[in-house]
Formats: structure tokens, C-alpha cells, sequence
């Protein structure tokens, strides 16, 4: 049991870092919508379009870092079994 909380931590620890860094990396909070600039086709006007994207940020981290470290330290808790 203490070696399936330690690798579901280190799991959990590491897709959580994996998804922040291909999600944008984004330092700040974690955005469901994203401004970006278009240009009018016809007139060469730029335009300002919000686009529905997930965009993890630090507190995207920071709660799987809690979840792991949570699991992690339950895992001292866990007594080995005496046969």
C-alpha cells in the first residue's frame, strides 16, 4: 500500500507538471478564456476576440502539489504488515 501512494504521488506530481507545461505555462492564475488579436479581413482592422481555452497557471500547480504531497506524506502512515 506504501509504494501505491508513493508512485500515485510521484504520478500525480509529475502529469501535473507535465499538463501546466504543454497547457501555455502560464504564471499567473488559470484562465478559461484567452484575448487575441484578429485582423478584419477586409478593412486591415485588428480586432480583440476572446477564445474559450484552458490555460493552467501556478494555482493549477500548486493543487496538484498539494494532492501529491498529501498522498506522499499518507504514505507514512501506512504500517508494514508483519507475516
Amino acid at each position: 500500500m506504501k509504494k501505491i501512494l508513493l508512485a500515485s504521488a510521484a504520478a500525480l506530481l509529475l502529469g501535473g507538471v507535465a499538463a501546466w507545461f504543454c497547457g501555455g505555462r502560464h504564471w499567473g492564475w488559470t484562465k478559461t478564456s484567452v484575448r487575441t488579436t484578429k485582423i478584419e479581413p477586409v478593412t486591415g482592422l485588428e480586432e480583440q476576440v476572446w477564445e474559450k481555452r484552458f490555460v493552467p497557471g501556478v494555482d493549477f500547480l500548486v493543487a496538484t502539489a498539494a494532492g501529491g504531497g498529501v498522498l506522499f506524506f499518507s504514505s507514512f502512515l501506512v504500517r508494514k504488515k508483519n507475516h
